[in-house]
């Protein structure tokens, strides 16, 4: 077996490849890394729009297009960028070499349009390092034990990189894109958002979960179990970053670290559900059998016979989640369903935060300043998030990122 030491992973997003003066200015950067004598594999994803263009070009032929034949359409993004950035690399004297999913042997389940990574065989890769080659990857694929052709979802490519970060022993994963990090606030939407030079895998995959779409949460869970440090750059210019890592020893020290505000979900509520059935282990039961994940879960208990329960999906759920409701609903006679994709989740996240109530108190004062109503709230020891309006989302979250930051950023020495 080959070992091979001092390798980098370093994954480019769409963005960063939208144009052949992008994927040319890519090649440069990749060859002052290739100059320091390190081991690098890239990893790519689709250019630009291109993973809408095909969604869009095959739904002008059907709206539900099979999902085997979906994934066949777009695996062709990824293949595109790899082709192409190792022609403006050969180009620049860099010796380079593609691999598609089937190619880079990325093993997953056999769920099209949303598959896991069982495994990755290292060996053309690690044989091609060996010989020299820059070793460019094709994000978001992968395939089955039967020589099927998967994709691993939007943002998969994320995902791909940290995989293949962990199945390498990679010193390190960095991941290029229109951002120079991981900010308080996306800084795309509000222009007082401060970037944050650390944070720990925890906090950035709840960040992640709760609508940061900087990384994947399925990337940043795998560099956790794995311990791969992550990096997140601009690919635009050059800047430090954000570092994701482990937790750090630094007894009951407390951070705030970012603010979300996620507008794709749908809110759920179901009202007089019979407290003598376990109806609400039913009805999710039948939700999780298809895959969607649940958030938000609220049951509010009276002191009747009967009790409501209100929850949040994402809102690409919609349509199968209310199927399985109202089919509940004939079932087991529900006095009242109501779903809404007029709301948001608003999220504030940091390691211990349900411990330090003055965060739950200004969050809940600064929304009551502005009459904003809360229709949903939960906390826990990583995140307080509560569901409002959609109206009311910019104006709640700019001014949660004002009273919160920077007084309550300040780490506290307990």
């Amino acid at each position: 077996m080959i070992i091979i030491k001092n390798v980098i992973v370093k994954k480019y997003g769409g963005s960063s490849l939208s144009t052949v003066k992008r994927i040319q200015s890519v090649a440069k950067q990749i060859k002052e890394s290739y100059s320091s004598n390190l081991n690098i594999v890239i990893v790519v994803s689709a250019m630009g729009s291109e993973t809408n263009r095909l969604i869009n070009l095959v739904k002008s032929i059907s709206q539900q297009p099979a999902p085997r034949e979906l994934d066949m359409l777009l695996s062709t993004g990824e293949q595109k960028s790899i082709a192409l950035l190792t022609v403006a690399l050969n180009a620049i004297g860099i010796k380079a070499k593609s691999f598609a999913g089937h190619q880079s042997k990325v093993l997953t389940n056999n769920r099209h349009n949303n598959a896991r990574i069982l495994e990755i065989n290292t060996e053309k890769i690690l044989n091609a390092i060996e010989q020299g080659f820059v070793c460019v990857v094709a994000g978001f694929q992968g395939i089955t034990s039967i020589g099927e052709i998967t994709t691993l979802g939007r943002g998969g490519s994320d995902t791909t990189a940290v995989a293949l970060a962990a199945a390498l022993d990679a010193e390190i994963c960095e991941i290029y894109t229109d951002v120079d990090g991981v900010y308080t606030m996306d800084p795309n939407n509000y222009s007082k958002a401060k970037k944050i030079n650390k944070i720990t895998y925890n906090e950035m995959l709840e960040l992640s979960i709760l609508g940061a779409q900087v990384i994947h949460p399925r990337a940043v869970e795998i560099a956790a179990k794995f311990n791969i440090p992550l990096i997140i750059k601009s690919s635009f210019i050059s800047t430090v970053g954000t570092i994701i890592h482990k937790e750090e020893n630094k007894m009951e020290n407390f951070t705030i670290k970012g603010i979300t505000v996620d507008n794709d979900t749908t809110y759920f509520s179901i009202s007089k559900l019979p407290k003598t059935q376990n109806l609400s282990y039913q009805l999710i039961n039948e939700v999780n059998k298809r895959d969607i994940s649940i958030d938000m879960v609220v049951q509010n208990f009276s002191p009747k016979d009967f009790y409501d329960l209100s929850f949040t999906v994402s809102k690409k759920y919609s349509s199968q989640v209310k199927a399985v409701c109202e089919l509940f609903n004939k079932e087991n006679s529900f006095t009242q369903l109501y779903h809404s994709t007029g709301f948001s989740k608003i999220s504030v996240v940091g390691l211990g935060i349900n411990n330090h109530p003055e965060v739950l108190g200004a969050f809940l004062k600064c929304l009551a300043d502005f009459d904003i109503n809360i229709e949903c709230l939960t906390t826990s020891q990583m995140k307080i998030s509560c569901l409002i309006d959609q109206r009311f989302s910019k104006k709640a979250v700019e001014s949660l990122h004002n009273t919160l930051f920077p007084t309550l950023l300040i780490q506290k020495n307990l």
